[in-house]
């Protein structure tokens, strides 16, 4: 019995004998299995020199230090490293590129949806305003033939002697307000034509990135 051996080698021994311990202590203590022992053991060429008691086989505390020692050491592995790579392998770059892209392309594509969406409402608002100007030119036009009219009864009635002093004069200045008015309406008028040829002539990209 493994008791029995113990205090065999203790009588005989000493002390140091008396710590003797099965590989599977030593694989406890290690925090390793007790295959890893076994495998360091016969790279020592341990295993022939231990005791086997009861089927167990018995590691003196020489033994233990030497098998020890030898996983406190540095050992090269010739084992192919498990750990994963941290570099990622080029299909998932690719995968992870493409998603990227995608991603991208879908918050472009929204906006530039709502983006055109602007535009339209500004080519709209153009438009209305070319309209309002076009009608109120209409009537400045209406009006100034009515004031044309009015001049001619004028200049052709012949004044009493009150107006003979004034009459020339308001005539004059009745006629550059008409023309003043009509000149920057129709300046404001071309201007609109202008802008609103401009956006419609715009490609779709051009049109979204120049505000």
């Amino acid at each position: 019995m493994i008791q029995d051996w113990i205090k065999r080698q203790s009588i005989s021994g000493g002390k140091d004998d008396f710590m003797a311990k099965t590989i599977k202590q030593i694989a406890d203590e290690l925090g390793i299995s007790k295959q890893a022992v076994f495998k360091r053991i016969d790279n020592l060429g341990l295993r022939s020199k231990l005791t086997k008691i009861d089927n167990q086989l018995m590691v003196e505390k020489e033994q233990e230090n030497m098998i020890k020692s030898a996983f406190s050491e540095k050992q090269p592995s010739t084992k192919p490293s498990t750990k994963p790579s941290t570099k990622p392998s080029t299909s998932l770059q690719l995968e992870t590129v493409n998603d990227a892209v995608v991603d991208v392309l879908l918050n472009q594509s929204e906006m530039l949806k709502n983006e055109l969406k602007i535009k339209n409402k500004q080519i709209e608002e153009l438009n209305k305003r070319l309209e309002e100007n076009q009608k109120l030119l209409d009537q400045q036009q209406k009006l100034h033939a009515m004031a044309e009219q009015k001049i001619q009864l004028l200049e052709h009635r012949e004044p009493t002697a009150t107006e003979t002093e004034n009459t020339s004069e308001q005539i004059n200045i009745l006629k550059e307000q008409l023309d003043r008015e009509k000149k920057e309406q129709l300046n404001e008028i071309e201007m609109l034509k202008n802008e609103l040829e401009k956006e419609k002539n715009k490609g779709f990209f051009s049109r979204l990135f120049s505000k």
